[in-house]
C-alpha cells in the first residue's frame, strides 16, 4: 500500500510540475520555456494560426494567394540586441526527403550561411524540421533559425528568425523561439 501511494503521489508530482521531455531544440539551445509577459495573441490574415507577441514588438501581417504571415521585430532595440521573427502558413506539399534537403543546401550556399545545428523532432504533434546557420549580414554576425512543420498533406508552416551580432545570441533565440512554441494551428 505504501509502494502504491509513493507511485501515485510522484504520478501527480509530475502532472502538475509538468515532467516532460526536454526537446531537442531546448537542450540545445539551453532554453527554459519562459512565460511571454505584457502580450497578445495576434492571427494571420487568413486565419490559419496565432501566435503571442509581445506587445512592445511592432506586426506586420502580410498574405497572398499562397501563404499567410506574421512578422515581428522589436524596433525599440538596436538590431544587435534584439531578434526579427516571420511566421508564415503556406500552401503547398511538405516532404522531408533528399530533394527538399539538398533545396535547403542549395539556398545556404549560395547565401555563404554554415550550417551550424539540425534536426528533426515532434512539435505540438507534428513533425518539425529546424536548423540554424551562421554567416554575415549587413556588416553582422548573423545567425538564421528556421524551421518548417507539416500540419496538413497541402500546407505548412515556416518560421524564420533573424539575430544579428554576437552577444547573447543563445537567450534572443530562446526568446524567439518561446513565440513560435505559442503557435495555435
Amino acid at each position: 500500500m505504501k509502494k502504491v501511494s509513493v507511485i501515485l503521489l510522484l504520478a501527480t508530482f509530475c502532472i502538475v510540475f509538468s515532467c516532460k521531455k526536454e526537446s531537442v531544440l531546448d537542450a540545445t539551445f539551453d532554453c527554459s520555456t519562459k512565460r511571454i509577459s505584457n502580450s497578445e495573441r495576434v492571427t494571420d490574415f487568413k486565419k490559419n494560426f496565432s501566435i503571442v507577441i509581445p506587445k512592445k514588438m511592432k506586426k506586420e501581417l502580410y498574405y497572398n494567394s499562397f501563404q499567410s504571415e506574421i512578422f515581428a521585430a522589436d524596433t525599440t532595440k538596436q538590431l544587435s540586441e534584439t531578434f526579427i521573427i516571420k511566421i508564415s502558413n503556406n500552401s503547398g506539399q511538405l516532404i522531408y526527403n533528399d530533394k527538399f534537403f539538398k533545396s535547403i543546401d542549395s539556398l545556404s550556399k549560395i547565401q555563404e550561411q554554415i550550417l551550424v545545428e539540425s534536426q528533426i523532432e515532434p512539435f505540438k504533434e507534428k513533425e518539425m524540421y529546424w536548423n540554424v546557420y551562421k554567416s554575415t549580414k549587413k556588416g553582422f554576425t548573423f545567425h538564421q533559425f528556421n524551421s518548417y512543420i507539416k500540419i496538413a498533406n497541402d500546407s505548412f508552416i515556416n518560421s524564420v528568425i533573424e539575430i544579428y551580432g554576437d552577444e547573447k545570441i543563445n537567450e534572443r533565440l530562446c526568446e524567439a523561439i518561446s513565440i513560435l512554441k505559442t503557435i495555435e494551428f
